[in-house]
């Protein structure tokens, strides 16, 4: 099995599952169906992951381009730049110089964050750990 995504995987039949057999109860009752079943990706325990697994990122920070004082501090901020999306939201400036400084800048929605970490999920492959590795093919 190549390495994959682990919908791709999901897609396909397990090799390992071809001569499960049918288990029934001395009544006859089902318990389990025999074999080939569906690739169950990383909830099989042979399934090996090929790419890092992805961090999750916090919301970015947007820096006007003004550092006047008083702009910084006010709920609505400074004019927004291009270059802001129109969703962001402005966090204004709070503290001091003697306590340290917070806020003065837009912050992109933790929605985006969130999203650019469920596609990288998305595109993390793997492979099944009971054939041969990647890479080592003969």
């Amino acid at each position: 099995m190549p390495v994959m995504t682990e919908d791709q995987a999901k897609g396909k039949t397990c090799p390992h599952t071809f001569s499960v057999p049918e288990l029934r109860t001395p009544e006859g009752v089902g318990i389990r169906t025999s074999g080939p079943w569906g690739c169950i990706g990383s909830q099989c325990m042979a399934w090996r992951w090929r790419d890092p697994k992805p961090e999750q990122r916090k919301p970015k920070q947007l820096w006007p381009d003004t550092e006047d004082d008083k702009v910084l501090r006010t709920a609505s901020g400074p004019d927004r730049g291009e270059d802001i999306p129109p969703d962001a939201t402005w966090l204004p400036m709070t503290g001091d110089e003697k306590d340290g400084w917070e806020g003065g800048y837009w912050e992109e929605p933790r929605s985006v964050a969130e999203a650019e970490f469920e596609k990288a999920k998305a595109a993390r492959r793997g492979f099944c750990g009971l054939t041969i590795p990647p890479g080592h093919e003969s």
